[in-house]
C-alpha cells in the first residue's frame, strides 16, 4: 500500500457502509413485509420501474463482482493446467452456471453457503484482520465494539444458514 496510514479509515468506512447498507436493507425488507419476506426479498416486491431498476443493479453487481470472486480459483487452476486458461475459465462459470440451472433447491442451498461464507469471509475475517492490524491504536471501547459487532454478524450469519438449511431439509 503506497500510504499504509489510510488503510485504517479506509477501513472503517468501507465496513461501516456495507454494514449500515445491509442494515437499512433488513430492517426496511422486515418493516415492510415482516416473517413474509420471500427469499430474495427482491421477490417480495410489486413490479415496477423502481424493483425493475433495482433487479439492473443486482445483475450488474454479479457481473462486476463474479470474477473477483472467481479470481482465486482462476490463479489455481492456472498453476495446475498453466495450458488450458482459457478452458478453466470458462468453466469456473459455467460449472455454477449449470449447477443453478439444474439443482431445484439452488436457492436454499446457496443460503446455507451464503450465510456461513459471508459470516466467515464478509466479517469475521475483515473483523479479525482490522483488530491485529491495529490493535495498538484502538482504545479498549473501539476493541469492545467491534468485537461486539463481529459477534452479532456472526450469530446473524448462523442463523441464516441454520434457517436455510431447515427450510432445505423440509423439501
Amino acid at each position: 500500500m503506497k500510504e499504509p496510514t489510510k488503510a485504517r479509515p479506509v477501513c472503517i468506512y468501507s465496513l461501516s457502509g456495507v454494514l449500515m447498507a445491509y442494515l437499512v436493507v433488513g430492517l426496511l425488507g422486515y418493516l415492510a413485509y415482516g416473517t413474509s419476506v420471500s427469499s430474495p426479498v427482491i421477490d417480495s416486491l410489486p413490479t415496477d420501474r423502481f424493483v425493475d431498476f433495482n433487479r439492473f443493479l443486482m445483475i450488474v453487481v454479479i457481473l462486476a463482482t463474479f470474477p473477483l470472486q472467481a479470481f482465486p480459483v482462476y490463479e489455481i487452476a492456472d498453476r495446475h493446467y498453466p495450458d488450458h486458461r482459457v478452458a478453466t475459465r470458462v468453466g469456473v462459470v459455467l460449472l455454477p452456471t449449470v449447477l443453478g440451472m439444474a439443482l431445484p433447491h439452488m436457492a436454499e442451498a446457496m443460503g446455507v453457503l451464503g450465510g456461513l461464507a459471508t459470516t466467515m469471509f464478509g466479517a469475521l475475517i475483515p473483523f479479525t484482520m482490522y483488530m491485529v492490524c491495529f490493535e495498538h491504536d484502538l482504545t479498549k471501547l473501539e476493541r469492545a465494539g467491534w468485537a461486539i459487532l463481529a459477534i452479532i454478524v456472526t450469530v446473524l450469519g448462523l442463523w441464516a444458514a441454520i434457517v436455510s438449511a431447515a427450510e432445505l431439509a423440509g423439501k
